[in-house]
C-alpha cells in the first residue's frame, strides 16, 4: 500500500532530456 497523495522523486536532474522519461512509480507506469 502506498500513499498516493504525496510527492515522490521520479528521477535526477542529469536524467532529464528533451524526450519523455518512462518510469514505474508505486507500481504504476508513468511518463
Amino acid at each position: 500500500m502506498f500513499v498516493l497523495n504525496q510527492w515522490y522523486v521520479a528521477g535526477f536532474s542529469w536524467e532529464l532530456q528533451d524526450k519523455p522519461l518512462a518510469r514505474t512509480l508505486l507500481n504504476q507506469p508513468v511518463v
